[in-house]
């Protein structure tokens, strides 16, 4: 067994040191300012006001919203809440609906059963959403808000559906669906009648996968869906994932992500596709429109159908410590690279309604922003940035901008920023909970490491926290290695501190937000 060497171990030890005698001497750390997507709960430093502590309980209050979709006309927003119910021992997400001129938000669907990914029809009449209801597969169901009155199932799969998108015309879906499961012999029973459970058979590199467990062959493929007929057309097939699909505006094809060489599991190199979405031969007919040997994903059409913007990763020797780019293509023409000079990680493009402009997240020292780029490329411009975490992110066509943001003390809220304008708040979700909340106070830290490297953190501050007085300091290390601690909500840090602990999350060198020489700093040496 390999040990550390002691001259690591005084590293960080020297590191823990560091940090907790900085936070101990209060003068040195100044407060960041109040993120325009946190509430006031905060406390100032050595104050306890009449609001209570934290607790675990509340993890049960706590509502999470997430998946924010705006309306053909730009007028109302969908989106999830998610909550964690303690007396059954189990979550559960519902759809619900605000206006962006005001008044309260509305639920759409009902408790019992979850639904998620909500999708506006392209005339905005129906909301359709993902739901397992009655014991069965998940399927596609639809609100009409034209006529009100309960939610119909759109779609009727012998397979549960996990993503689905609409045409332009609105008369298909596309489906992803997973392959069928192996009919399972009936002869396989024990004496008394059971099932044997089927062994798993290892035959291929990557054998599991975080939240689903052991692979196997089953791959999700892509499915259009006739809404009047109800026939399904399996479009793709191979031992391969496809997934990301989305429609061109004139619903002649659609771009999807796949890994198509000859081993996928020894490689990251996905590609965007192009699909005939009355394809016949699943097996064939297939248009490659991205070539780089590294990770292509995340396509997005221009509203005239010429171009696809997507997410791309050119340093494949280096996968995944490369910094993510967003780029442009015209099927059959070269890609252009459009954030390559801002040296930060950039994920989930979008264009403009007129295509003059892309919109995409960006991760920036512990900040998450959005910022956007003239789709021919030119300077980066910061749409919404600051101490805050922007998450997701839905574009009206009149340019109005609606986007899931969380700070220190907010769990996250959606904002409403029009043309021009700042940010106005559309949900307060959790607005009566925070404000009974004594919240920890969280500072942003910079400090050199043993080799002089600026490495930034968080501290927060123990409730009552007083200068001079020494507490028990837990160091939080985040997992990826690319990713980072952000100004966004941190209830497991909020919880400690609230139990008298300085809390320190830090982003060491492999983090995200730092620009790739950071990123690489672990490379092949995470020890």
């Amino acid at each position: 067994m390999n040990r550390k060497s002691p001259s690591r171990e005084i590293h960080f030890t020297c590191l823990l040191a560091f940090l907790v005698f900085n936070a101990l001497s209060g003068p040195s750390l100044a407060a960041q300012p109040q993120a325009e997507g946190s509430s006031e709960a905060g406390p100032a430093s050595g104050q306890v006001t009449e609001r209570r502590a934290l607790t675990i309980d509340d993890q049960f209050l706590i509502e999470r919203i997430g998946s924010p979709r705006i309306s053909p006309d730009g007028q109302r927003i969908a989106y999830t809440v998610g909550t964690t119910e303690y007396d059954t021992n189990s979550s559960e997400t519902r759809i619900w609906l605000v206006d962006r001129d005001g008044g309260p938000p509305v639920p759409m669907t009902g408790t019992g059963s979850s639904a998620s990914n909500p999708r506006w029809s392209p005339d905005g009449s129906r909301l359709s959403f993902l739901a397992e209801r009655g014991g069965g597969k998940t399927q596609v169901w639809a609100l009409n808000l034209l006529h009100g009155g309960e939610a119909e199932l759109l779609t009727r799969t012998e397979e549960s559906v996990s993503a689905f998108e609409w045409a332009p015309d609105g008369q298909r879906l596309v489906l992803v669906i997973k392959d069928p499961r192996p009919k399972k012999n009936p002869a396989a029973k024990t004496k008394s009648g059971e099932d044997i459970p089927e062994p798993w058979v290892v035959d291929r590199l990557q054998i599991k996968r975080d939240y689903i467990g052991y692979l196997d062959h089953r791959r999700d493929h892509l499915y259009t869906y006739d809404l009047a007929t109800g026939e399904t057309l399996q479009i793709t097939s191979g031992d391969y994932d496809d997934s990301g699909p989305v429609w061109s505006p004139d619903g002649e094809a659609i771009a999807f992500v796949s890994n198509r060489t000859p081993d996928p599991d020894a490689n990251f190199d996905t590609n965007i596709w192009l699909v005939d979405p009355e394809n016949t031969d699943p097996g064939a007919n297939l248009t490659q429109v991205t070539t780089n040997p590294g990770p292509d994903r995340s396509p997005a059409w221009s509203p005239d159908g010429r171009r696809i913007a997507y997410i791309t990763e050119t340093d494949v020797d280096h996968a995944p410590y490369d910094v993510p780019q967003v780029a442009v293509i015209e099927p059959g023409g070269r890609a252009m690279l459009l954030s390559e000079s801002l040296d930060r990680g950039v994920s989930n493009p979008v264009f403009s309604g007129d295509g003059g402009s892309i919109y995409f997240q960006v991760e920036d020292s512990g900040e998450s922003h959005l910022a956007m780029v003239s789709s021919r490329g030119g300077p980066v411009t910061r749409v919404i940035e600051g101490p805050r975490a922007v998450s997701a992110v839905t574009i009206a066509e009149d340019g109005s901008i609606v986007a899931l943001i969380s700070g220190p003390h907010d769990p996250g809220s959606l904002y409403l920023r029009e043309d021009g304008g700042g940010l106005r708040k559309l949900t307060n979700n959790n607005e009566e909970l925070l404000a009974g909340l004594q919240l920890a106070e969280v500072v942003d830290v910079r400090f050199p490491s043993a080799d002089g490297t600026e490495i930034e953190g968080f501290f927060f501050k123990p409730l009552g926290f007083q200068e001079g007085v020494r507490y028990p300091t837990i160091l939080r290390i985040h997992g990826g290695p690319v990713s980072q601690y952000t100004y966004g909500w941190n209830y497991e840090a909020q919880l400690f501190a609230a139990n008298g602990y300085l809390v320190v999350t830090t982003n060491p060198r492999g983090s995200s937000g730092y620009g790739k020489a950071f990123q690489m700093g672990i490379w092949q040496s995470w020890g």
